[in-house]
């Protein structure tokens, strides 16, 4: 879903990070990311739809290699995407097709698939027959962020989708996320986003029922 706005100021939640749009604007949410709008102050929006399979892979690889940091754009951003639009496709399969960003695309699917049980750089360097360092190397140039970071932040996105959606006690969702002792994941959980688990449950049950004036 992209949000175009037009005027005004809006502010939504994208997996449970605030993003404020002001005047012109630009905004995605993928698919299975949890989002809301908090705020409308006169915004005039625009909402487009878009099945993810019709999206070209270059196009998808893009978006999804930038989903969680720069889910906002403002009107300098817009044009420059616009502009985009008119290259010639192989100057964007040149990019999303370098053997460095098709590495870190790898390792950001195998991720998806295997968070629950492999939480460790060296072993999806391992599973990839590249060294830890040069993954860390290449996710920092490539999408900003150092390996481990894209683990941690898929692990908590899952717990707090968890705690969203279901009724899961806390130490349920932590067997089902890897962890053996739920403590620790406690622990995990309230160092990396400031509250427990419970107190996330309660905050976000609370913003999904309240009705915004």
């Amino acid at each position: 879903m992209f949000i175009l706005q037009q005027e005004g100021r809006s502010c939504w939640t994208i997996d449970f990070k605030q993003c404020m749009l002001e005047q012109v604007s630009v905004c995605f949410v993928a698919p299975g990311q949890v989002h809301q709008c908090l705020l409308n102050e006169d915004a005039k929006c625009w909402m487009l739809f878009v099945e993810p399979k019709l999206i070209p892979m270059e196009y998808r690889t893009m978006i999804d290699s930038f989903m969680y940091n720069r889910h906002h754009a403002h009107v300098n951003a817009l044009i420059g995407h616009l502009t985009v639009a008119f290259l010639p496709q192989s100057q964007i399969h040149k990019k999303t097709g370098s053997h460095k960003y098709q590495l870190v695309t790898m390792f950001k699917n195998l991720i998806r698939q295997q968070f629950k049980d492999v939480k460790q750089v060296k072993d999806y360097a391992e599973k990839l027959h590249i060294t830890p360092l040069y993954l860390k190397e290449v996710s920092k140039e490539i999408i900003g962020f150092i390996a481990s970071y894209w683990i941690l932040n898929e692990v908590l996105l899952e717990a707090q989708r968890l705690l969203f959606y279901t009724n899961m006690d806390v130490k349920e969702i932590a067997f089902s996320l890897g962890y053996e002792d739920h403590t620790y994941f406690s622990r995990f959980f309230k160092k990396n986003l400031g509250c427990i688990a419970g107190q996330f449950r309660q905050n976000n049950h609370y913003l999904s029922n309240h009705i915004h004036e």
